[in-house]
C-alpha cells in the first residue's frame, strides 16, 4: 500500500518535499509472534539461549528482491492464507550449520558445497522453523518446506537477526500483502447516551449590512407572509435536518422535512 511521507528537512528548513512511498501492511504483532518462535526453535536446536532482533517489514523493490535472492537459498512454507519463504544467505546458512556441530566460525560456502549432512542439517533447522511462521501465512498442510528456485513473486519480507551461538540473519518473506486491519467502529447503540445541543434557526429573510448594524435592543423585525416558516436544525455549527417551525402543544417544534448538509 502507498503512504503520503514526507523527506527529512535540511539544516534550518521547514518545508519538506512529500513523496508517495509503499509500506507493508503486515502487523508488527504478527512478525514478532515469528520472531519468538525462530528464537524458542533455535535455541531448542542449538542448546543455547539466542537474542533474536526484528528489522521493520518492508516491501522491497524489484532490485531490491534481486539483491536479497542473490546467493541465498529460499525454502517455501506452505499456509492457508498466504505462502512464506525462510531465506537464508550462504554466509548464513553456513553459519547455521556451523552452530550445529558447536563451531562459531566457517568460512562462508556455497549450500552446494556444504557436506550432505551439513545440507541436511540446514534443511532440517528450516523445517523447525516452518511452524513459527504460521503467525503470518496460516498453519498450512504441514509439508515439509521445499526449495525454491527464486524468490520472485513474493509481495513483503523482514529479517530476524539472531545472536548468539549463532550469529545470522534470516529472512521471511510473504507471498502477498495482509489484510489491511478492520477500523473500530460504533453503531448507533454506542451514541445512544450521547447528549447533544440542537438549535433550530428560523430564517426570516435577508437584510443589508447597514440594516443589520442599525438593529438595537427592542427592534421590531417584520416576518414576511410567505415562505416565513422554513428552519434548519442546527447541532455543532452542521446542519443537521430541513425543516418547517412552528408551536405544538404550547411548546416551539421542529418538523423535518429533509437532510442537511
Amino acid at each position: 500500500m502507498k503512504w503520503l511521507s514526507f523527506e527529512p528537512a535540511g539544516y534550518g528548513g521547514r518545508v519538506r518535499a512529500a513523496r508517495f512511498e509503499r509500506r507493508s501492511l503486515l502487523p508488527l504483532s504478527a512478525a514478532c509472534l515469528v520472531a519468538n518462535g525462530v528464537r524458542e526453535s533455535l535455541g531448542a536446536l542449538l542448546g543455547s539461549a539466542l537474542t533474536v532482533s526484528l528489522l521493520e517489514p518492508v516491501v522491497p523493490s524489484n532490485d531490491a528482491w534481486s539483491a536479497i535472492g542473490a546467493d541465498a537459498v529460499a525454502f517455501r512454507v506452505r499456509g492457508d492464507r498466504a505462502d512464506a519463504a525462510i531465506v537464508l544467505g550462504f554466509a548464513d546458512a553456513s553459519a547455521l550449520a556451523a552452530a550445529a556441530f558447536g563451531e562459531r566460525t566457517m568460512p562462508t560456502r556455497a549450500l552446494a558445497q556444504l557436506s550432505e549432512i551439513e545440507r541436511e542439517v540446514v534443511e532440517r533447522a528450516v523445517a523447525a522453523l516452518a511452524p513459527s511462521i504460521g503467525a503470518i501465512c496460516g498453519t498450512g498442510d504441514r509439508r515439509a518446506p521445499e526449495r525454491l528456485s527464486g524468490i520472485a513473486g513474493f509481495a513483503t519480507y523482514f529479517e530476524l537477526v539472531v545472536q548468539g551461538a549463532l550469529s545470522a540473519r534470516i529472512g521471511i518473506a510473504l507471498s502477498r500483502e495482509a489484510e489491511p486491519e478492520p477500523a473500530a467502529g460504533l453503531d448507533l447503540d454506542a451514541l445512544a447516551a450521547v447528549r447533544l445541543r440542537v438549535r433550530a434557526a428560523l430564517g426570516l429573510g435577508s437584510i443589508s449590512a447597514g440594516e443589520a448594524a442599525a438593529l438595537a435592543a427592542g427592534a421590531i423585525v417584520p416576518i414576511p407572509s410567505t415562505g416565513a416558516l422554513g428552519g434548519r436544525l442546527h447541532v455543532g455549527g452542521r446542519t443537521l435536518a430541513l425543516g418547517t417551525c412552528g408551536v405544538l402543544g404550547g411548546r416551539y417544534a421542529f418538523l423535518t422535512t429533509g437532510g442537511g448538509q
